[in-house]
């Protein structure tokens, strides 16, 4: 058995989400004692951070964060879903991250959810679904967040969930935002050996990574919940300890958890971003669910970023230096936004 109660979630070891570079500003030569002085730097809005009890489990208390600007004025919302591989990670969302949404008129939140291996998919997707529900009844009241205006956003795992809240999420989403996200679980990039970490980790033997997180309460130790995702990747286990049946004999258990089987005519519009060489999901997860999109004629746009990079990192300066898919993407949303 694993200790029942949670302290403070530790941030994984891998981290998806990309510090995004400070932009230096270099002072040049006055060029003439009459030339003005320059314009004072604007100084950066006052964003503020309240946090929620939204659900407790078995004395098990699930937080949520609210991240806005300091004003009164009624905000659309971004529901922000973590990722981590559904194993790792938890509400904090890197700063540049959170200033983009915020800073774009958004109220941010930022939730936490149980993960495996101490619960299973099922009782993952109720934490979000009863998240969402607790922000709709709340929102209002609780921190000037408007409920029928609502992107469910999310990165990797985030992002897998954002792809299937589309389906499993009521009432829909106005819209979603998937950044390098996956539709099929049982695909064999997840399914089967992973080369990629078996070389890159060592190799991780099943006994001391359990024991490992047996000694702590959950989710507490990033290594040891990062050195379980490994062995979970490196052997192809990942899809039977989430699900708790074998892809390769039990196919038909993961078809209400494989988010490309799951897209219907009424599926929300979405904007989803992925690199050709991403070293984590592949590219072809959200080229599977493009073919989805279109076939079922769901308003979508599909933002390809070329090279090897991953999560917020495919939105980073370095990568987007003009801000252009930043922009294409905040011009999608608020375009399915209601009243906008």
């Amino acid at each position: 058995m694993y200790p029942p109660h949670r302290l403070v979630r530790a941030r994984p070891l891998i981290t998806s989400a990309l510090a995004w570079p400070v932009v230096l500003s270099l002072a040049l030569p006055r060029l003439a004692a009459a030339e003005p002085d320059p314009a004072p730097p604007q100084e950066k809005p006052v964003i503020t951070m309240q946090s929620f009890t939204f659900k407790t489990v078995n004395d098990e208390k699930l937080i949520a964060d609210v991240h806005r600007l300091d004003d009164q004025q009624l905000r659309p919302i971004i529901f922000s879903i973590h990722g981590g591989a559904l194993i790792m990670g938890g509400r904090y969302v890197t700063p540049a991250m959170r200033d983009w949404y915020v800073e774009n008129g958004f109220v941010l939140v930022s939730f936490e959810y149980r993960m495996a291996p101490w619960v299973k998919m099922p009782e993952i997707y109720q934490d979000v679904s009863d998240a969402y529900q607790w922000t709709r009844e709340n929102a209002r009241q609780l921190f000037n967040g408007d409920p029928e205006r609502m992107v469910v956003a999310g990165e990797s795992a985030g992002g897998y969930l954002t792809f299937a809240a589309g389906a499993f999420l009521k009432p829909r989403p106005s819209v979603l935002l998937a950044i390098s996200g996956y539709g099929n679980i049982i695909a064999p990039w997840y399914s089967e050996p992973s080369e990629y970490y078996r070389k890159v980790q060592p190799l991780q033997d099943k006994d001391e990574v359990y024991e490992a997180l047996r000694k702590y309460p959950p989710y507490t130790n990033g290594k040891a919940c990062a050195n379980f995702y490994f062995w979970t990747r490196q052997t192809g286990m990942w899809p039977h300890v989430l699900v708790g049946h074998d892809p390769q004999t039990e196919p038909e258990a993961f078809d209400a958890y494989c988010p490309v089987r799951q897209v219907t005519d009424d599926y929300p519009p979405v904007v989803f971003v992925h690199a050709t060489a991403d070293y984590d999901v592949p590219y072809s997860e959200s080229e599977a669910m493009a073919e989805q999109f279109q076939a079922h004629g769901v308003d979508y746009k599909f933002i390809t970023v070329q090279g090897g990079y991953h999560a917020s990192g495919t939105l980073a300066p370095r990568v987007d230096p003009e801000g252009e898919n930043r922009q294409a993407i905040m011009d999608f949303l608020f375009a399915h936004l209601p009243g906008h």
